[in-house]
């Protein structure tokens, strides 16, 4: 088997195209032959990256093109590229692209003194899900496309190119040597940023595939969709709600927590059909007329005056003013009293056109409320947003199992410590981690009392609006609380466990705060406080986790 670099296909790469490439090259090239896979080169002030690379010892270099999917160029000469529902225009002949990063490959190994630049060098493109058949252009030439029926033949047509290419002379064993030396430090990353990468792969992957699965939705008059955390259920409500406005339907695309509804309004006004109502459930009920929340107390107000008066409003509202649907995520959050107010708001009969997402789990707020909806569930297995420790230290509070499939990351961080001494072991750790880590990506999130931070901002002139408006801004740490938080995510989230104000809704609470990181997890506490909320589940991964000191 040849040398590859790296040695194992990255967990990461969701790229079936290039897969298949890969086990080709695998099986197929003799042991002396190297192959660089995913090898980045500068290119002005950005980079460009070759797919693959292969160095053919006595040969030559050959650079790998991957176009993965269903490939195709219209009459005005334009190349398409489709994987699954999502279909895009390439910005270049596939052809021109390796040219191209060949070229660049070649004036790099120049300015850096390699030997190998002055090796046969040749480019191909492969289409691995394609048959390309007998076409042949000035700009694509059949004799260095490999197709799908070309496969099993990998190796020899890189071969031929290989012994073919533009140079002076063969791939000589000096010049091998020295190009694996000169390549290796382009292929190595911050093992810790790099599962930021990671995560932003995996939620391509996600968007890709879970589009077909709307898509395959459209006949249901009503829909149950229940995950766990990570599995993306945020974003498949979304995606509902964006096919059916599409579609010319009056739509409310609603939630509980403030934070999600800012994102959610955020992402439908880059919309061409936004619904008609994006946001806070029961902002939608004050804009319908409710009474203002100043005349009652917070509890009676939010439980019992606005879903009661929200309620009348609906059923008396004319038919115009309610909707074809209501997508509600995060649908564990709605009592029971909510629920008859949305029924209402409904212009079809029997909750038709009601479309709800949760996870019982995640229920950290005090009530009660079964959604309307008697066909059974469908069920989210499959966990796209965490790594697999991440997954795996929350994995015993899930009450829907799922499966990882993110890549397994670096171990979970424990900093032990009293209960009253978490807020400030948590700024540590938040001190010390910006060293490598972009504030943006950072979240420190408390189970109980507001950092001050986060006191500060929201009582600040802004309020509310200027904490959000920084949040999605990208450029600063977010101070926020766990129940707050519901629904989104950072790359990197600091857990300060500082006590609990519900102690029936702690496990809740816990399971949510750990599961707000997608590729660094660090947990900030009492161990003790934490397995008990939790179970022996927890005790072990806590036993399992990185201890860390991150004081100066």
């Amino acid at each position: 088997m040849a040398r590859f670099f790296p040695p194992d296909f990255p967990e990461r790469d969701l790229r079936w195209g290039e897969r298949a490439v890969w086990d080709a090259l695998a099986t197929q090239l003799p042991a002396d032959c190297a192959v660089f896979y995913s090898l980045r080169l500068p290119d002005g002030r950005s980079e460009r990256e070759i797919d693959f690379l292969v160095a053919w010892p006595g040969e030559g270099l050959v650079v790998i093109e991957v176009k993965g999917g269903h490939v195709e160029r219209d009459e005005g000469g334009t190349f398409w590229s489709r994987r699954g529902a999502e279909e895009h225009k390439l910005k270049l002949n596939p052809m021109e692209q390796a040219s191209e990063v060949r070229h660049l490959l070649t004036e790099w190994l120049q300015e850096h003194g390699c030997l190998a630049a002055r090796a046969r060098t040749q480019h191909l493109v492969v289409l691995p899900h394609v048959d390309v058949g007998d076409y042949d252009a000035h700009d694509f030439r059949r004799t260095q496309v490999v197709d799908r029926g070309d496969m099993a033949q990998l190796a020899a047509r890189v071969l031929t190119a290989a012994t073919d290419g533009d140079g002076h002379a063969p791939l000589s064993r000096e010049a091998y040597d020295q190009l694996t030396d000169v390549l290796m430090p382009r292929l190595m990353t911050d093992p810790e940023q790099s599962d930021v990468a990671v995560a932003e792969q995996v939620s391509d992957a996600l968007s890709a595939e879970l589009a077909e699965r709307v898509a395959e939705w459209q006949m249901f008059p009503q829909l149950m969709v229940i995950g766990g955390a990570g599995t993306g259920k945020t974003w498949l409500a979304m995606a509902q709600a964006r096919r059916l406005a599409a579609q010319g339907k009056r739509v409310a695309l609603v939630c509980y927590s403030r934070g999600l509804a800012a994102f959610l309004q955020k992402e439908a006004a880059t919309w061409s059909k936004p619904p008609a109502y994006v946001g806070l459930f029961h902002r939608l009920g004050t804009t319908w007329g409710g009474p203002p929340p100043d005349e009652f107390g917070a509890d009676r107000y939010w439980e019992q005056e606005l879903p009661r008066s929200v309620l009348d409003l609906a059923a008396a509202a004319p038919i115009e003013q309610r909707f074809d649907a209501v997508v509600v995520d995060e649908g564990q959050d709605f009592g029971e009293q909510w629920w008859e107010t949305v029924r209402a708001s409904l212009r079809g009969p029997d909750h038709e056109g009601l479309y709800v997402f949760l996870d019982s789990g995640q229920r950290v707020f005090p009530r009660q409320g079964e959604v309307p909806i008697d066909l059974p569930p469908i069920i989210l297995s499959r966990n796209l947003r965490n790594t697999q420790r991440i997954a795996g230290f929350f994995s015993s509070l899930v009450t829907v199992r799922s499966t990882a499939k993110g890549l397994k990351g670096p171990r979970v961080r424990l900093v032990a410590c009293d209960t009253a001494d978490a807020l400030t072991r948590a700024d540590d750790a938040v001190d010390l981690l910006e060293e490598t880590w972009e504030p943006g990506q950072l979240a420190l999130l408390t189970t109980h009392h507001r950092h001050s931070v986060h006191d500060e901002t929201i009582k600040g002139p802004g309020g509310w609006d200027a904490y959000w408006e920084d949040y999605f801004s990208g450029e600063s740490v977010c101070y926020g609380t766990v129940s707050g938080f519901k629904g989104l995510e950072r790359s990197c989230v600091v857990l300060a466990v500082n006590g609990f104000s519900d102690e029936a809704k702690a496990k809740e609470m816990l399971y949510v705060g750990l599961s707000r990181a997608r590729s660094q997890l660090v947990v900030v506490g009492d161990p003790e406080l934490i397995a008990s909320v939790g179970d022996g589940g927890i005790r072990k991964r806590l036993d399992e986790a990185e201890l860390w000191d991150p004081r100066p």
